[in-house]
Parts: structure tokens; sequence; C-alpha cells
């Protein structure tokens, strides 16, 4: 991936800070880019994805008194991208020679959008109240090539072709609009409320089937946070939201300190629940948190009929990160969960995995990590295992001035 970014800033007043950003990102994948989104998917030797965009945003954050600030965001993006992905529709053995017939699909796609944030925030007494609208409007372009069905030998090597479809061209409107209110109420010192009401409209598109359908939500969120004790502090949130098409977002992002946005299908209404124990002292802390997530994601089939998958998705994640001396920092994580899903349920499973992480910094800017991380899977339609050990090493160097950093 090579990215390239001009970023600039602007203050004329005390009340006025202005923000602008042009960007250019150009990434190229070999291996599979659907199913599990991860970096273990299984080997796909056909399956490529080259990606070319063109970012600029716009920020200003306006100060009209001192318990009153203003934001505002617009982002306007040109997105291509080249993919090709395979899929083994069956296997033939011949005596000891193994064929298989893979489908092959190769897309173009575009995916413009101009994005539109506005966010205001008001202090009064106890009370934090943030409002705003986000409103993206968006094209969902693609032309398709399904080459359907050709032989492949034990090493890959294309014996035959059996068929080609016609290609198919769509372009379909994306849309997102959300007006939202939320209210962070200190009730004392050691205990806040937070309560959000969002009415959120959703026009979404598959624009490999060409199907396009609505989707208009009522959601809340709640959430306590109560620290009884100098150390520990008690957390408890549900929440339900609408995943748009938008990352670029102003709005708050957690609810009592619980982060609400997960990885998850585009389109999804997600309802969560959280329950979370924090201990915290000079040098660490250590979080236990207790969730359950269920979703549901409206698809398309051929005959472009529109169908709601649900999945579900619930354990335990537990962190634990402290210093030891002042230059040294060490990283822990554990979860244990299982998922189901309905939209992919070849990843349904029972998983175990563990993250070991230091990271050392010097005082002449050297930053230096190392990751160990251990995944234990069970999957539920293949009943089969799978283990993972992941070594990551990393680097950075960072200038005195703090005007450039150099990663490896």
């Amino acid at each position: 991936a090579e990215n390239i970014s001009l970023i600039t800033k602007w203050q004329p007043s005390q009340e006025n800070n202005f923000l602008f950003t042009l960007s250019a990102t150009n990434v190229e994948l070999l291996d599979d880019l659907f199913k599990r989104n991860e970096f273990d998917a299984v080997s796909k030797p056909f399956a490529e994805f080259d990606s070319q965009s063109i970012l600029f945003e716009f920020g200003l954050h306006h100060k009209f008194s001192q318990n009153h600030d203003f934001l505002t965001l617009l982002a306007v993006q040109d997105f291509e991208a080249d993919i090709v992905s395979n899929e083994t529709a069956s296997t033939i053995l011949l005596g000891s020679d193994v064929f298989t017939i893979e489908n092959i699909y190769t897309r173009e796609f575009e995916r413009p959008y101009t994005l539109l944030n506005l966010q205001g925030i008001i202090t009064s007494g106890n009370h934090e109240v943030f409002y705003g609208l986000i409103a993206y409007d968006g094209k969902n372009k693609s032309s398709v090539d399904n080459f359907n069905a050709g032989v492949f030998d034990s090493n890959l090597i294309q014996i035959s072709s059996l068929s080609t479809s016609p290609d198919r061209q769509f372009d379909l409107d994306i849309a997102y609009t959300a007006i939202y209110v939320q209210d962070s109420w200190k009730i004392n010192d050691s205990t806040t409320f937070d309560i959000a009401a969002y009415s959120e409209s959703l026009d979404n598109s598959d624009s490999f089937y060409g199907a396009e359908w609505e989707q208009d939500e009522t959601t809340a969120r709640l959430g306590l946070a109560w620290k009884f004790s100098e150390q520990q502090t008690f957390r408890i949130a549900a929440f339900e939201y609408l995943l748009p098409f938008v990352s670029a977002r102003l709005d708050p992002t957690d609810v009592a300190g619980i982060p609400i946005f997960k990885n998850t299908n585009e389109g999804s209404l997600v309802t969560e629940y959280d329950l979370v124990w924090d201990y915290e002292w000079a040098t660490g802390l250590l979080s236990v948190n207790l969730f359950k997530v269920e979703d549901s994601v409206k698809t398309s089939d051929a005959a472009q009929t529109i169908i709601v998958r649900e999945g579900e998705n619930e354990g335990t994640l537990i962190d634990l990160d402290f210093l030891v001396g002042l230059n040294t920092g060490i990283t822990t994580k554990l979860a244990n969960f299982k998922v189901k899903d309905e939209s992919n349920p070849a990843a349904d499973r029972k998983e175990l995995s563990i993250l070991l992480g230091v990271t050392h910094v010097t005082e002449s800017g050297y930053r230096f990590t190392v990751q160990q991380i251990a995944r234990q899977m069970d999957f539920d339609q293949s009943n089969t295992s799978e283990d993972i050990n992941v070594t990551n090493v990393s680097g950075a160097y960072e200038f005195a001035n703090k005007t450039q950093r150099i990663e490896f």
C-alpha cells in the first residue's frame, strides 16, 4: 500500500479552527478479500484486490461560547477497485489425480461519495449534550464478469473452460442520514449516565446482483459508569445502531466508556449488551468485559430477493496493560467467544485468542514492539479445528521536532 497526504491547519481567531486534508492511497492485495477478512484466510491463488482512492476533507471547529462548540466535517472521496475472486465449486477424483472446478469472478468497482458531519456540543451544569446530523450520499457502481467454471489440476493449472456468463453492469445509489441527540449526565463525582436517541435512514444496494432497498430505524443508547472506589469502575451499557458506510463520523463512539462500533457488515442493525469492570493503578489497567452482540443484515440473492440474515457474538474480553519502568510497556489480551452468523456460516466457531506484546521506547526517539498472537478456533460447520500463531515485530523513529515519523 502507498499513501501520500497533505494536511493543513489554520486558526485565524480564537473562535475558529480550520482543517484541510488531501490524500491519495493505492492498495494491492493478493489472496481472498472476502469471508473472514483476515490474514489467515484460506489461500485463493487467483484472488486480487487493487484499489485507488483520492480523499478531500474540510473541517471547522467554531466556538459560539465557552459552553457551546460546533464542528463541521465535509469529505469527498473518489474510490475505484479491481477485484478478482475464485471459489471452488466441486472436486473431481480421477484415479490418483485431483481436479477442481473453480468459479472465477472479475469485478470493477467504483464507490464515490460526499459526506457531511455537523455536531454541536453544549455544556450546562452537570450535562454535556451532543446533537448533530450525518448525511452521506454516494454511488455503488460495478461491472461484474462472472467467468463461470473452469477445470484446474492439482497444481491449479487450467485444463479447460466450461462456460462464461455475460457481463453485468450496475449504477446504484447508496445514502445514509442520521439525526441524533445524546446527553452525558454527571449525576455526582462517581456516577455518569449516558442516554441517546438516533433517527437513521439507509438506502442500500448490492452491486453484485443489482438490488436496492431502504431501511429506517429509530435506535437508542443507554449507559452507566460508576466509579465505586479510587481504583475501580463498573460500567454497564445497552445500545442499538444501524451500521452505515460512514467511517469518518463526529458523533459519540462510546456509551459510558464502552466502544460502540464493531467490525460487521454494512447495513447491519446491531444490538449490544456490555458489563465491564475496570481496575486501575498508577502504572496499569485491568479490564474485564462480558458482552453479547446480536445483528441482522439485509442482503439480496441473484433474483434480487431481499434476505434478512442474523448473527450473534458473545463472550469475554480481558485486557491487562502496565508499565515496567519508564520506557517499557506490557500488553496482554485474552478473548474467549463464540460466533454464529447466517451471512457466513462457514466462520461459525468458538475461539480462544491470546496476545502478549512488549513495547520499548528509547530516549533517542526509537520505538520497538514485539507481539505474539495465539488463536485456537473450533468451527461448527466443518467440525474442524485451526491453530494459528503469529509473531509481529515493528519499529518506529520519531524526529525530535515531532514533525516526522518513520515506521518499519
